[in-house]
């Protein structure tokens, strides 16, 4: 059997020790992600937990015969001595690009991690800057800057928060906008070892992207 697990998530890579008692099977780790950065949490207790469950992690990895990682540079936190590849995206054409038409307003877009490392508050900072009725903020996913973006909604009708919505209707909404930002600083450590998905996305669109 070949064995592909997505992310280093603990219970995965302990259950592949399990998996191995009766029968080797080949094994390939998939990683989006370093765990290390994937939260803003920094709280004891939660800095704690983390140490534990990299002990964990490191007795998982023992069990993977090879990786697929989403950048080169994650050889630089994770001890790899077995092969690897680098896939830095990977997008499937719906076929739809070019069937939504262009919203009346000039919409500005961010769809995706709503932390505030990722560069959203900048975002709609900047945003209110422009004293331009004529122009939207269209802003769709989750995180820990909603309170924030709602505080700018209410007191700015031109932005919008859309909450969580299907992907179906955020690939739509991409297409209709006019210009689709990304604006997570690439100075900021973990972008070193990761590869946003959102990159392959929005230029699938066909909309302009503003990114770093």
């Amino acid at each position: 059997y070949r064995i592909i697990v997505y992310g280093i998530h603990s219970p995965f890579l302990l259950s592949l020790i399990g998996l191995n008692r009766h029968h080797r099977h080949k094994t390939c780790l998939v990683v989006p992600d370093l765990p290390e950065y994937m939260s803003e949490k920094g709280n004891p207790i939660y800095k704690i937990a983390k140490k534990i469950d990299r002990k964990f992690i490191n007795i998982g990895l023992k069990d993977i015969d090879s990786y697929a990682l989403f950048s080169n540079l994650m050889t630089e936190r994770i001890a790899i001595n077995k092969p690897y590849i680098v896939i830095e995206g990977i997008y499937k054409d719906d076929g739809n690009n070019s069937s939504t038409p262009k919203a009346n307003n000039k919409i500005i877009l961010y769809s995706g991690n709503l932390d505030a490392r990722y560069g959203i508050l900048m975002l709609i900072e900047a945003f209110s800057s422009i004293n331009d009725n004529d122009f939207r903020l269209w802003i769709c996913g989750n995180g820990n800057s909603i309170k924030q973006i709602q505080e700018y909604a209410n007191n700015d009708n031109r932005i919008t928060y859309w909450g969580v919505l299907p992907r179906e209707k955020v690939l739509e909404m991409q297409r209709q906008a006019t210009i689709l930002v990304n604006p997570r600083k690439s100075s900021e450590t973990y972008t070193r070892y990761s590869f946003p998905s959102k990159t392959m996305e929005y230029l699938a669109s066909g909309t302009p992207t503003i990114m770093s």
